[in-house]
């Protein structure tokens, strides 16, 4: 992708906005450049809430975005305020659609996809395994030929409960942790260099459920009240594969988990430098 169409796919409000003129399905949405908008926002006029993010990339907010509006006047109100937003700064309100979430994997070339996985997902999920899901695939490769997109594009969805249509929320142009789904392919690479091939490449259906080992052990920890929570944990570490680990190349798990993590945690605690941080993202190798 050029820059230009980065940032198309990038901004989250754009995104919306170029998949809705496409004429596929996404949530209604506006673009915020003032607390002002907000405040003054009819929200009884809507049958469904709002979630409102900030359209520029937050590493340090990636958690569950809060719905509007709160239960009283007095609390929406107080959450508006707490938010900093400008013309330079600007946040999407976006319709919250209750549903199940889904991510994908995309490469692209000259519009189309060449390499392609859908998982299940959640903010604190990290476990890729592949579903054939046409709707998403179909929603997907329109916009991508649409666009005549070349290099990454990784969707988010919400499939709704109540009509069953798979809505985009945002795009990410840049690889997604699900093509950890294609660990055991052995033609990848086609994807980047064959225009010509029928059919995207998708995960071999011997491909085992992904996961990063700290993840799935602070679900154990964090779950220990609960045996079934636990025992998923447990079932994924024993069946499934570890994203990093590879008998043939062992250096980049240890490295990952026992070098990098160590001096992120110690480099935050410089005088001068100390974040605060919800979680060590195992998977991105970052405070967040």
């Amino acid at each position: 992708m050029n820059v230009d169409e980065i940032a198309l796919v990038d901004n989250k409000y754009t995104f919306i906005d170029t998949a809705r003129s496409f004429g596929l399905s996404v949530p209604k949405s506006f673009y915020i450049t003032s607390r002002h908008q907000l405040l003054n926002f009819n929200f009884n006029n809507e049958h469904r809430s709002y979630i409102c993010k900030s359209i520029i990339y937050d590493w340090l907010d990636r958690r569950e975005n809060i719905k509007l509006p709160r239960s009283t006047r007095t609390e929406t109100i107080e959450y508006i305020n707490r938010l900093f937003i400008s013309k330079e700064y600007p946040y999407i309100l976006q319709e919250f659609i209750q549903g199940e979430e889904y991510c994908t994997h995309g490469t692209c070339l000259n519009g189309k996809l060449t390499l392609f996985t859908c998982s299940h997902s959640s903010a604190w999920q990290l476990n890729y395994k592949h579903i054939e899901y046409p709707e998403i695939f179909q929603w997907c490769t329109t916009y991508v030929r649409q666009l005549k997109l070349t290099g990454h594009a990784s969707f988010d969805f919400i499939v709704s409960d109540d009509d069953g249509k798979p809505y985009g929320i945002e795009c990410n142009p840049r690889v997604h942790s699900a093509i950890t789904a294609f660990y055991n392919h052995p033609n990848i690479v086609d994807a980047y260099f064959r225009s010509d091939l029928s059919t995207p490449l998708i995960p071999l259906p011997t491909a085992r459920e992904t996961y990063w080992i700290t993840h799935e052990l602070w679900r154990i920890f964090r779950n220990i009240g609960s045996i079934n929570k636990s025992f998923q944990s447990l079932k994924r570490i024993f069946f499934g594969k570890e994203a990093i680990w590879s008998w043939n190349d062992p250096l980049p798990f240890l490295l990952h988990y026992h070098v990098h993590f160590v001096y992120l945690l110690l480099d935050n605690l410089r005088p001068s430098y100390v974040r605060f941080f919800h979680k060590i993202d195992c998977c991105l190798g970052e405070l967040s």
